[in-house]
């Protein structure tokens, strides 16, 4: 690991001693500019790291993430939440002596986060995680199960680590996914070392997925015909056709939530939201809708 100035000379003062024993394979880095690294490797700078750990903005170990004894395989991939929770894929099978088979989330001290559960895990590796703006959480690598079901290669998970069932994506890949993006619009586009999806064989190695249309209810929304207007927006959102909704969250493009109300309110201000892409979700009691608008 090495820390690079804007001219892409070193860094002196990110000390890292003799740095790792093994590769790195993803790097995650804190609002407090505190940065954590997982991989293959089990020391850093001569002490036990078991294939995670957070160091300080100097480059030093944080004594105050507690590992333990680590993962007993490598981690392939860390993302961070904003919520400052963590989550961990990879190798593993177990995280600090505890069968965790290849994911986890970890809360900001290194401690695990109970209310993420994921019953028996998955069968092989994961190699790549991404958030969605509605919290969702969307898994690739070259398993074949979750929780005991056949998933081949992708799944999403709700926040609390469920299977999401509204993301259809039938048979699945034929190999393994190691790479996902959420784009601006919402679709995804995978890569890997696949060369069908679900039983297609017109894409290899990458495609885009609709990301909305398999997360929410197309039909339901057609039916409400939920409108939001004007868009672009420069101060007010009107919000039409509100019945039956029970919140309403808006998130910017990083995952963070910066409006919600329990009230089925059809005017929100949003004059002080930053310019750029907004996702809306609107909480019904059986399902989430949504929709997207741009400030201006």
């Amino acid at each position: 690991i090495i820390r690079l100035n804007p001219d892409g000379t070193k860094d002196a003062s990110f000390y890292i001693g003799s740095g790792f024993n093994s590769p790195v394979e993803s790097i995650a880095l804190q609002p407090d500019g505190k940065i954590i690294v997982a991989g293959s490797f089990t020391a850093y700078n001569g002490t036990t790291a078991n294939r995670i750990l957070r160091l300080n903005a100097n480059g030093t170990k944080d004594a105050s993430f507690d590992i333990g004894i680590g993962f007993d395989n490598s981690v392939f991939t860390i993302v961070l939440q904003p919520d400052g929770k963590i989550i961990v894929g990879g190798e593993f099978i177990t995280y600090k002596g505890i069968i965790e088979r290849s994911l986890i989330r970890l809360n900001l001290d290194g401690t695990k986060d109970s209310s993420f559960t994921i019953g028996t895990g998955f069968n092989y590796n994961v190699y790549t995680a991404t958030l969605q703006s509605n919290g969702k959480i969307i898994i690739g690598g070259n398993f074949t199960t979750f929780n005991g079901n056949a998933q081949n290669s992708i799944v999403c998970l709700n926040p609390n680590g469920t299977k999401d069932s509204t993301f259809g994506i039938g048979s699945g890949f034929n190999e393994y996914v190691n790479s996902i993006a959420v784009q601006t619009d919402g679709k995804i586009t995978v890569g890997g070392g696949f060369t069908s999806y679900n039983n297609n064989n017109s894409s290899a190695y990458l495609i885009t997925l609709h990301g909305d249309a398999p997360l929410s209810n197309e039909d339901f929304v057609e039916k409400k015909d939920i409108l939001l207007w004007p868009n672009p927006v420069q101060n007010y959102l009107n919000i039409s056709n509100l019945d039956n909704i029970i919140t309403v969250k808006i998130y910017d493009l990083q995952g963070k939530l910066v409006y919600e109300s329990s009230n089925t309110t059809t005017i929100i201000d949003v004059s002080s939201f930053a310019s750029g892409l907004y996702i809306v979700q609107l909480q019904t009691e059986t399902q989430a809708i949504t929709k997207k608008f741009i400030k201006v």
